[in-house]
């Protein structure tokens, strides 16, 4: 299988979430988890040695899957899980990422990659 193809299928893997074991503990990992999958996909931007397709403009969109999941895992759940617990975490990680991705266009490292 392509490379392509294969982070495509891995992507949509990720995708498939089972949210009836969703808890406040989970909605804290899954936010913290996609910022750090966001994060190492920017070190790959600003750490690779040459400027191409593979190594900037993919990374740049995988980083909109990454935090996609993590609003669609965490913040998502914030305005309909039937447990308070939950949505206040919910809350909290939607605050989360949205600063995280505001904080995208300030990073100078990946501005002048």
């Amino acid at each position: 299988m392509p490379l392509a193809n294969r982070d495509r299928a891995a992507t949509l893997l990720r995708m498939l979430y089972d949210y009836s074991a969703a808890n406040a503990d989970t909605v804290a990992a899954e936010t913290e988890s996609a910022i750090a999958r966001g994060d190492a996909l920017i070190g790959s931007i600003t750490g690779a040695s040459e400027r191409t397709w593979q190594t900037t403009m993919r990374p740049l969109d995988m980083i909109g899957v990454e935090i996609g999941a993590g609003y669609g895992r965490a913040a998502f759940l914030g305005r309909v899980h039937p447990d308070q617990d939950v949505r206040a975490a919910g809350i909290v990680s939607e605050e989360r990422l949205s600063k995280w991705v505001a904080d995208l266009v300030f990073n100078e490292r990946l501005y002048r990659a």
